[in-house]
């Protein structure tokens, strides 16, 4: 698994999230070993989980609000 500037820049962050959760089953402590800040922590695990759906239309609504 490929992480950092690279790959999100290849894949996407939302991409590249997805594989660093998948990467540790999920598991919020290895997550947090891995992003101690808390709120990127929790973007991660948005991102990677059914959450990414709601946060991707939010991101949608504020673009088309522009």
């Amino acid at each position: 698994m490929e992480v950092g500037a690279a790959a999100i820049a290849e894949k996407g962050f939302v991409t590249v999230a997805k594989e660093v959760f998948d990467a540790v089953g999920g598991n919020r402590e290895q997550l947090r070993k891995l992003i101690p800040e808390v709120n990127a922590l929790l973007l991660v695990e948005t991102l990677a989980t059914t959450q990414n759906e709601k946060f991707t239309k939010s991101v949608n609504e504020l673009s088309d609000a522009q």
